[in-house]
């Protein structure tokens, strides 16, 4: 549509960029580029709007945010709950329906928010009400769920910033026809970015049970890549569950794995 598409991202991305974005004009990565350079190369290049998804670096979201119109696309708690779970652990675990702030701190402890660790938590803390920043600077707030449009909310967005833009397939076309019969492969597909809020300390022991039950040795098939690859397979361990690991996959990867 006459625009050009430039990229931004925390990490430098695993395999070919042109696998999964289009994109015709620069690229920067913040983890091989010092923050002051990508803001001032950015400055240089002008862009019309920047489309965040969130990045490590609340510093960089801000300071982009000064400059540039900014459209925020929330996928998570980050900017809303200091350990980014939006959970307390104790008595038992539970949601959390609070707003980020100083009561925070008074419920860290005996509801065991992040852990035992006083310092990690302010720093965690301090760091998300610095991201928090960004909501106020940025021009829309976008959110893929109800329930996500309310959490912006209650932290003080206001309500008509606030954008619902439920998610769709990026990928896959519908069979012709339905699927013709075939043998059961006993596997599992998890495709998707792994993090501890997908669910997968859940998913592993449920397949272990579900074996047990069935009688029948069920594996795990993962599509998909992000901080917790390394724990779900000492989890996989643990119990037991053959896991088959394809690391990130592009359209066709899934495509194939699903069918």
């Amino acid at each position: 549509n006459g625009f050009d598409l430039g990229f931004i991202s925390h990490y430098k991305p695993i395999g070919s960029l042109s696998n999964w974005i289009q994109v015709n004009g620069p690229t920067w990565h913040l983890d091989s580029t010092d923050v002051e350079s990508v803001v001032r190369a950015v400055r240089d290049w002008s862009p019309s709007v920047v489309f965040s998804h969130g990045m490590g670096n609340p510093e960089f979201e801000n300071r982009i945010s000064t400059h540039f119109k900014v459209v925020y696309l929330n996928h998570n708690y980050g900017g809303v709950c200091a350990s980014g779970t939006k959970m307390h652990f104790m008595p038992w675990p539970r949601h959390c329906h609070w707003p980020l702030g100083p009561r925070c701190v008074a419920r860290w402890m005996p509801m065991l928010c992040d852990g035992f660790n006083p310092l990690r938590f302010i720093r965690a803390l301090k760091r998300e009400k610095y991201r928090q920043e960004l909501f106020h600077k940025a021009h829309t707030i976008c959110v893929a769920s109800m329930h996500m449009r309310s959490v912006m909310i209650q932290n003080g967005v206001p309500e008509e910033k606030v954008r619902l833009l439920p998610l769709f397939p990026t990928h896959g076309e519908p069979d012709q026809s339905p699927p013709v019969p075939r043998p059961q492969t006993d596997k599992v597909l998890l495709a998707g970015r792994l993090t501890r809020l997908k669910g997968w300390t859940h998913l592993v022991p449920a397949i272990a049970r579900a074996s047990e039950t069935l009688g029948r040795r069920l594996s795990l098939v993962v599509a998909g890549d992000a901080p917790d690859c390394l724990r779900l397979a000492g989890l996989a361990r643990k119990w037991d569950v053959p896991l088959e690991d394809h690391g990130w996959q592009n359209s066709t990867g899934i495509t194939a794995l699903m069918r």
